[in-house]
């Protein structure tokens, strides 16, 4: 497989504190990564990051071959990097298909915009029902739908997804990994950042486990899911909790 995302020795500090420190990632088409780690081992940051968010100091970010290391989040989002970040970020006050049109705003082919709406609304026909309602009304896992909705409008060619499970019900995660799995199947590339162990794993062709802003091993997906003792070392006891419910598991980087 060819990597379609690139990042080398990226390195990101706050301050006089070191968030990210020296990672290299490589993700090839059509691939599922996930990042996993401990509270403040520095995943969402390596993600905004990537997005251009926020500024590295230093490294390299290469989207299909070009360095985009120097580019405005914009411009990263037009060459088809797209972030659905943590807490989702719905714009409550807007309708669901306000919300939704967002994702188009660099786009001109408005036909093929209505009929990717229109089939997002068959995809989750909760959201068709509610389309000209405010945001504020829909529930977290709705609410993430809407968001992971905006993202693909957007066109992606890797989508990175920042805790999508984080606060939702047990029947919402597995709607939402449902729907990563299917993404995947089409042909997306996705990095996945994620607490829920269990389900990341069983769902990524490779991981990615940082501590405490560095590499502390990556490899295939099923080579840690099998390796408790790794898990255990490394995510401080997710390998324990790795399919509990994220609703259960509030708590956030």
């Amino acid at each position: 497989m060819t990597a379609i995302l690139s990042v080398s020795d990226l390195t990101v500090a706050y301050g006089g504190v070191t968030a990210i420190d020296g990672v290299s990632l490589s993700v090839d088409d059509g691939e599922i990564v996930t990042v996993l780690g401990a509270n403040g081992a520095g995943k969402t940051t390596l993600l905004l990051a990537i997005m251009g968010a926020v500024p590295a100091s230093r490294g390299r970010i290469a989207l299909r071959g070009t360095d985009v290391s120097r580019s405005r989040a914009h411009h990263r989002l037009a060459q088809g990097l797209v972030l659905v970040p943590e807490g989702r970020q719905v714009l409550v006050s807007l309708t669901v298909e306000e919300n939704l049109l967002l994702g188009a705003h660099l786009r001109r082919d408005r036909q093929a915009v209505r009929n990717e709406i229109a089939a997002i609304y068959e995809r989750f026909p909760n959201l068709g029902q509610r389309r000209h309602t405010a945001a504020a009304t829909l529930s977290g896992g709705e609410q993430q739908m809407v968001a992971i909705g905006r993202a693909m409008v957007a066109r992606p060619q890797v989508l990175m997804l920042d805790e999508p499970s984080l606060g939702l019900s047990p029947l919402f995660v597995s709607k939402v990994f449902d729907l990563i799995e299917e993404m995947n199947r089409s042909g997306l590339t996705i990095v996945l950042v994620e607490q829920n162990t269990g389900k990341a794993l069983s769902v990524a062709h490779s991981a990615t486990v940082l501590e405490l802003g560095k590499v502390a091993i990556a490899g295939p997906s099923e080579a840690l899911r099998n390796d408790h003792r790794l898990l255990e070392a490394y995510l401080g006891g997710a390998a324990d909790i790795a399919d509990e419910p994220s609703s259960m598991r509030a708590n956030s980087q």
